[in-house]
């Protein structure tokens, strides 16, 4: 399953640098794959974006294998927000809309490409 998640409400960060925004939320911005076993989990994060371009830069990336009570810190900080994120399905309709309901005079660099 591939799924969209959301960071934290992004206002007290704007405040703290004396901007003002509402409704603002971040995202999970690591770029990763989380799996999960009765036995091991497994976490593969890097810096790559997963587009075209991807392929011609120098990414950085790791593996983590864990077990027993390394899967409770590696759900914690790493799969946790995964599980709770949106399936990408879900996600890209909600993206639809949303460009839908902008209208067609603004046109957004960040279109998906294709739906799974």
């Amino acid at each position: 399953v591939v799924r969209v998640a959301d960071g934290d409400v992004s206002s007290t960060e704007y405040e703290a640098v004396g901007r003002a925004v509402k409704g603002l939320k971040g995202i999970q911005h690591v770029k990763g794959l989380y799996c999960e076993t009765s036995q091991h989990a497994h976490a593969i994060i890097g810096s790559a974006n997963w587009t075209t371009s991807t392929r011609a830069n120098s990414e950085l990336g790791v593996v983590l294998r864990a077990q027993g009570v390394g899967i409770v810190c590696l759900r914690r900080y790493f799969g946790v927000p995964f599980l709770r994120g949106d399936p990408f399905a879900a996600a890209y309709e909600t993206w639809k809309l949303r460009k839908a309901s902008e209208g067609s005079s603004r046109r957004s660099r960040t279109v998906p490409r294709e739906t799974p």
